[in-house]
């Protein structure tokens, strides 16, 4: 064997076996389906945005009860549920993101629950802040290019027997008024604290719902505005109608738990405030109803991962020449909880696959330049 041959040999890599060559092509093969995993994970909205078609007047995003859990799970659970929080705060971010780079909305709304404990110390309160404000944060809203509204919830403030005004006081420096008005496309957009819209202790943040519930009303039917209303508690509607039935629990006169708001106030809502859209929350199951005076209730399923990270999206057209407005109504899903694991599973055992055969496959080479 000439001197040539020799070198040529020298540097030639070995052969691997048959199997490890299997293994090569699986572990590949499983890189290449989570790199496509992947790529689907962080524009998996991707679908709707090809659904959604023309950019409408505006487009509201609405996003269910995210019910962000804090320090007792982690007590209850250590370190698993340490990462169930991890694990949930990066999924609900990868939504956020998923929404503001393929929806392009005008206005985000979270529907209450932000938490998903009403009595946590002022401590805990501030880490679930900065939590909310990592997953919900966004460049965009920053600089006031899309609105980001807050509804408070019963997990956030309490029902009417708990509900305090400390409570709603912390709530709104953190996530702005319980009850507000906003003018969007030539629609009124009314929020209201519905914890306090039945019988409650607090009679002051009593008032100030009812209050903006009546106005509402009125500057909607005297500017003949369409009215949007953005509240927590879905509305009462007949057994059988959602998953869950209409049921209030009382602590003496006041409200301890509820489904829905009581019939009297949801027919003075209905009736006399007489709003086009009612978007809800509370209900994680989600619903659709219509209601007497062609309004037309959803309640959006939960965001969460168990629910299946829902989205729903509202776009309104609004012609300036004729005063009318037309609507398109969308919804988009992401992954269950348990389909995440399995996920999070699949890429650590091809990982290990990847790492054994890396590491078989560079002791070869070196063998074989070694032997020659």
């Amino acid at each position: 064997m000439n001197l040539e041959s020799r070198k040529q040999r020298a540097w030639q890599l070995p052969r691997l076996p048959s199997g490890w060559r299997a293994l090569a092509i699986i572990v590949v093969a499983g890189w290449l389906a989570l790199l496509c995993c992947i790529l689907y994970v962080t524009n998996y909205m991707l679908p709707l945005s090809l659904q959604l078609g023309a950019e409408p007047t505006a487009r509201f995003v609405f996003l269910g009860d995210p019910q962000i859990e804090g320090i007792h799970r982690v007590l209850r659970q250590g370190f698993y549920g340490w990462l169930t929080l991890l694990v949930d705060d990066i999924v609900m971010r990868n939504m956020m993101r998923n929404v503001m780079r393929w929806v392009r909305p005008t206005h985000v709304v979270t529907m209450g629950d932000l938490f998903s404990y009403q009595f946590c110390a002022d401590d805990e309160f501030e880490r679930r802040v900065r939590r909310y404000n990592w997953i919900f944060g966004h460049p965009q809203i920053a600089s006031k290019h899309v609105q980001l509204i807050n509804l408070t919830g019963n997990h956030d403030i309490g029902y009417g027997f708990e509900v305090t005004t400390p409570y709603v006081a912390r709530f709104e420096r953190a996530f702005g008024p319980v009850n507000a008005k906003y003018y969007v496309a030539g629609h009124l957009v009314a929020v209201v604290n519905s914890m306090t819209l039945d019988s409650t202790h607090a009679k002051e943040l009593s008032e100030a719902s009812w209050q903006m519930l009546r106005e509402a009303g009125r500057e909607a039917r005297q500017r003949s505005l369409p009215l949007i209303l953005l509240t927590h508690i879905p509305l009462y509607k007949p057994p059988g109608t959602c998953s869950e039935d209409a049921f209030i629990k009382y602590d003496g006169e006041f409200v301890k738990e509820q489904s829905q708001l009581s019939e009297p106030t949801s027919r003075f809502i209905v009736d006399e405030v007489r709003p086009r859209w009612i978007f809800t929350g509370h209900d994680h199951n989600g619903c659709v109803y219509q209601h007497s005076n062609a309004t037309t209730e959803h309640t959006v399923r939960s965001m969460m991962g168990s629910f299946g990270g829902y989205t729903a999206v509202l776009d309104i057209f609004a012609d300036e020449t004729s005063g009318s407005s037309r609507y398109n109504y969308h919804h988009a899903t992401f992954f269950r909880t348990g389909m995440i694991t399995a996920f999070l599973a699949s890429a650590g055992v091809w990982l290990a696959l990847a790492v054994v055969f890396f590491a078989w496959t560079l002791l070869l080479c070196l063998s074989g330049l070694v032997i020659s």
